[in-house]
């Protein structure tokens, strides 16, 4: 289960957009920051999808910056904040390209 701070956090943030768009750099994204193949062939999604995709992007950052950084898992906030860090960064060598 995630922090709810986290979901929190990137919903703030990422802010939410229901159809596809080119993010600041030129990457199609929808939701709250979802990228992939996927995206450029969507439509619009609901509320609940863009749920779906929040939850998994953060799952991935959330345990990616657990394991590059084992010391989070003791502060769940801190951890939250850098995983949403994560998020739009990348974890390990591909946050510093």
């Amino acid at each position: 289960m995630l922090p709810e701070e986290l979901l929190r956090l990137a919903r703030h943030f990422e802010g939410l957009r229901l159809v596809p768009y080119l993010c600041p750099a030129g990457v199609p994204t929808i939701g709250y920051g979802h990228t992939g193949k996927e995206v450029s062939a969507m439509g619009r999604i609901d509320q609940e999808t863009a749920e779906a995709f929040l939850y998994i992007d953060m799952a991935r950052s959330f345990v990616g910056a657990g394991k590059a950084s084992p010391v989070l898992w003791t502060d769940e906030l801190k951890h939250a904040a850098i995983a949403d860090f994560c998020f739009n960064l990348g974890v390990g060598p591909r946050a510093t390209e």
